[in-house]
């Protein structure tokens, strides 16, 4: 659905009689009708330089705005608001249609010249960034992150030396080769997803069902240089970033926190490390390490000791690269202050004494396994449109 028809159904809805002004308010009104027109158009220019082309073919409704008769007078607020809409639902076609008719790689681009088959053109780009086997004159064009005009007029320009004033129009035929986003981590549902407009990174975790409890607050995204159009064409200063950005940030409403997702980004909202809680304790199992954790603490969260719990009898099973550690504590020392607490570290195994048990002779074995991890290509996709 095009903005013009869109304009056209707010102006035929401001039409309707329902909102009225008293007859009495005719002349106090007057300066507020007159102006509309003039408030749209300065509207326009000031913001929205593009929008006169989407609401062209609706000028003829909205000069009824301006010459609106006294028995047929809206309220100013509800034209305004009219209006807002259409700047808005414009400001969004514009950003979608950019998107369309920049190239990327993964595109398939089309040549067509008026009146001549001969110098037609259909194919994609070259690792350069280039139009790949384009041999209809000498000559390369690069068409990477160029929009569809801009190759035209390259084209155009090219066959100029051997033909008189050539009519060229240049279009994206395919996008489904364009690299996807990939969304892994702690959501609930890993998604691959094929860009057909702009989104933020708010928008895509919505869709992938929100975060899950692994989350740790943080999410890492990482561009590549050769996948999207924010650093232009090809050239030594095209670099891989690292985004990094904490959900705690996104929640408050922090604009930098959502930025705008790109063709090709990898997205990982990171997921808490694991520790394990064995023994005499009132929960055991794994608690998830999101932030600096002690030893009480953990043991605290996961209920405190069990009646048969042994508080002087704590050891912590640590494995550090090759390495493995066996850690003692007293959690009554650690209680009285009389002993430092201690800094857990992920995949920590804290085995609490248990009473009439003896001390165990190896490390034990905890089930930290999960589901594997699906591949990236082989996950849903969705085309966000």
């Amino acid at each position: 659905m095009s903005v013009g028809s869109i304009c056209c159904a707010i102006t035929a809805t401001l039409n309707f009689e329902d909102l009225r002004f008293p007859e009495r308010s005719t002349r106090a009104r007057k300066s507020v009708i007159g102006p509309r027109l003039g408030l749209f158009r300065a509207l326009r220019i000031k913001f929205v330089p593009n929008l006169h082309f989407w609401v062209c073919r609706s000028a003829p409704t909205f000069r009824r705005i301006g010459k609106l008769s006294r028995n047929n007078t809206h309220s100013p607020l509800r034209v305004l608001a009219a209006f807002a809409a259409v700047i808005v639902t414009a400001v969004g076609v514009l950003g979608q249609s950019k998107l369309l008719t920049t190239v990327h790689y993964g595109d398939r681009i089309e040549i067509d010249v008026l009146g001549s088959f001969e110098f037609d053109w259909r194919g994609g780009l070259n690792p350069e960034g280039f139009l790949d086997g384009f041999d209809r004159a000498e000559g390369q064009i690069f068409a990477l992150c160029k929009t569809e005009d801009e190759i035209a007029d390259e084209v155009a320009k090219l066959y100029s030396r051997f033909l008189r004033e050539p009519k060229v129009t240049v279009r994206i035929i395919d996008t489904s080769g364009r690299p996807n986003v990939f969304l892994t981590g702690g959501v609930r549902n890993a998604t691959r997803f094929r860009l057909m407009r702009s989104v933020t990174l708010q928008e895509l975790l919505v869709l992938s069902g929100g975060l899950t409890e692994f989350a740790s607050g943080d999410v890492t995204i990482f561009r590549r240089p050769d996948t999207s159009c924010e650093q232009g064409g090809n050239g030594p200063e095209r670099q891989p970033r690292t985004i990094r950005v904490k959900i705690s940030d996104l929640l408050a409403g922090d604009a930098n926190a959502n930025p705008a997702i790109l063709t090709g980004d990898i997205i990982d909202v990171n997921e808490a490390f694991p520790i394990y809680v064995i023994g005499g304790i009132t929960r055991p199992g794994r608690q998830l390490f999101r932030a600096e954790l002690s030893l009480s603490r953990a043991v605290a969260a996961a209920g405190g000791l069990d009646k048969n719990g042994v508080a002087s009898q704590v050891v912590i099973y640590r494995r550090e690269g090759g390495a493995s550690s066996v850690i003692e504590a007293d959690l009554e020392q650690i209680g009285q202050g009389s002993a430092a607490d201690i800094e857990l570290k992920p995949y920590d195994v804290i085995d609490i004494g248990i009473r009439g048990r003896e001390r165990r002779q190896f490390p034990p074995v905890v089930d930290g396994s999960g589901s594997p991890p699906v591949p990236r290509e082989q996950l849903p996709l969705r085309v966000i449109d």
